[in-house]
């Protein structure tokens, strides 16, 4: 069992998010009282850490997130003291970026660990000067100038098998550790009330880049994990949010939205209609969990299909969501399990990757009510 205390992806924020939607769904029945259980535990965690992690998924973020939505009155002093940290991480950040003389690290700008998540956090909580600053700085990322794009990753800024995949660099597609997780923001802050004309060239931009990026296969739009900087071949990530069609289309339904271009929305349903398309066996999306698999690929495919009224879409959402009900494993510990890079099933409670996180989509799923706690993942 993978497990972080501190951490939102694996840990008791992640908790605390799914007690509080259990909370709200079923009053009276001590979920309230257990989400507030896991902000206690969850502030303990992070004040036994030497040095906290100031990335949304593995740290403080996670944790002023958690705190926010589950009762933002009543933990004001802490927000407080979180914002206050949070927004010196803003600008730790901004000098990381600032100094790169070549290409950027994903982690600097994503949203798992980068700009992207910092500024999803300051969106939740109407912070409009820290969001702005944040803004500022990935437009400048998306419409700075060169021979390559500057969200372009150089290998020394890679892991050990990402630098050997990508030799020469890579430019990365993916909603969790790519362009998306910015564009995302840039487009949900614009909706927000950022109306600054650069935000929204970077918005036509970044599109446009993900948009050229289009590899058809057999059933329609589909997209690599990557774009290697020499040009090689790179073969179609899986279906999921993390990687692959589901978070990139999401990514552009929310960009053509905000900047009011159909043609952006349409290849965004495309995309989603030839994920449906696919068998299951090509869609690799294999795991019940969030990240990488039905969870998060049901989760987008209902908000997707209730923005754009795609029936195909729906009936593709009511697909998805028997085969996760069907997933449920009554004699594990959770109820539903990770599958391992391998394949092994693992017991996993937590949001990204863990039981937790299907709980709150079967929620949303069987309600159509979702309270906020999809912004953690930029698809709302």
């Amino acid at each position: 069992m993978t497990w972080h205390p501190a951490a939102l992806a694996q840990g008791h924020p992640g908790l605390a998010l799914t007690f509080a939607e259990l909370a709200a769904r079923f009053p009276g029945e001590g979920w309230g009282t257990a989400a507030h259980r896991q902000i206690e535990l969850a502030v303990e965690a992070v004040r036994s850490e030497r040095r906290p992690d100031g990335s949304l998924f593995g740290g403080l973020p996670g944790v002023a997130f958690a705190a926010a939505l589950v009762d933002a009155d009543r933990y004001a002093r802490l927000l407080g003291t979180l914002d206050r940290l949070l927004r010196e991480h803003t600008e730790r950040g901004i000098e990381r970026l600032d100094r790169r003389e070549r290409g950027s690290a994903e982690r600097d700008f994503d949203v798992v660990s980068g700009l992207a998540g910092l500024g999803a956090y300051f969106l939740l909580r109407g912070d409009d000067a820290a969001v702005r600053r944040i803004v500022g700085r990935l437009v400048d990322l998306i419409l700075a100038e060169g021979k390559v794009p500057n969200w372009y990753t150089p290998p020394e800024l890679l892991d050990d098998l990402s630098a050997a995949t990508y030799p020469h660099g890579r430019l990365n597609c993916g909603l969790a550790h790519g362009l998306p997780g910015p564009l995302a923001l840039l487009a949900l802050a614009r909706v927000s009330g950022v109306e600054d004309e650069s935000v929204v060239r970077a918005v036509q931009r970044a599109s446009t880049w993900l948009v050229d990026q289009v590899v058809e296969d057999e059933w329609g739009v589909n997209w690599p994990y990557a774009v290697s900087i020499d040009g090689g071949e790179s073969r179609p990530a899986r279906a999921a949010w993390c990687y692959g069609a589901p978070g990139i289309a999401r990514t552009l339904w929310l960009a053509g939205t905000a900047i009011g271009d159909s043609r952006i929305r349409d290849v965004a349903v495309a995309a989603l209609e030839a994920v449906a398309a696919r068998p299951a066996s090509v869609r690799e999306a294999d795991a019940p969990t969030f990240c990488h698999g039905l969870a998060g690929l049901l989760h987008i495919t209902l908000r997707t299909a209730n923005d754009s009224g795609s029936g195909t879409l729906r009936a593709f959402a009511d697909e998805l969501l028997v085969s996760l009900l069907d997933a449920f494993e009554p004699d594990s510990i959770f109820g539903y399990r990770d599958l391992d890079p391998d394949g092994g099933a693992v017991d996993r409670p937590g949001l990204l990757q863990g039981a937790a996180g299907v709980v709150l989509v079967l929620l949303a799923a069987g309600s159509g009510v979702v309270h906020r706690w999809d912004r953690v993942f930029l698809v709302a």
